[in-house]
């Protein structure tokens, strides 16, 4: 279906990119040039949660896709909560960790998205 970026909040210290199946890197890739852009209007810290929980299943090419995406991350993201992860997404999850262990830092995984919003507030504070 569909990949977007928005605004979570109106002070604009989170930003919700979803995955809704199906999806493909190219539509990542397309919000993250939305991600990019809305960043981009603010200078202050922002939580980015990136909610897995409806994308069902991954595209091919997942860990180069997310090596490549995390490498490339916006100056302005303070923490990335990730929120539904099967147990593939995990696993990539903990590959990057080990490839870069600053990450682990930033990284906070949650179950539902109420959860998420409840680290916006500690996510502006420097990891």
């Amino acid at each position: 279906m569909s990949v977007e970026a928005r605004w979570v909040n109106a002070e604009k210290t989170a930003v919700l990119v979803q995955a809704i199946f199906p999806w493909d890197w190219q539509q990542s890739n397309a919000a993250k040039q939305q991600l990019d852009n809305l960043l981009e209007t603010v200078n202050q810290p922002v939580a980015l949660i990136i909610d897995l929980s409806q994308a069902q299943r991954v595209p091919p090419n997942t860990i180069s896709n997310v090596n490549l995406m995390m490498l490339n991350k916006h100056p302005d993201v303070s923490r990335v909560i990730l929120v539904g992860l099967g147990s593939f997404f995990q696993i990539i999850t903990n590959i990057i960790i080990r490839l870069y262990p600053e990450f682990q830092n930033i990284l906070v995984l949650t179950n539902t998205l109420d959860a998420a919003l409840q680290f916006i507030p500690k996510s502006q504070e420097a990891p």
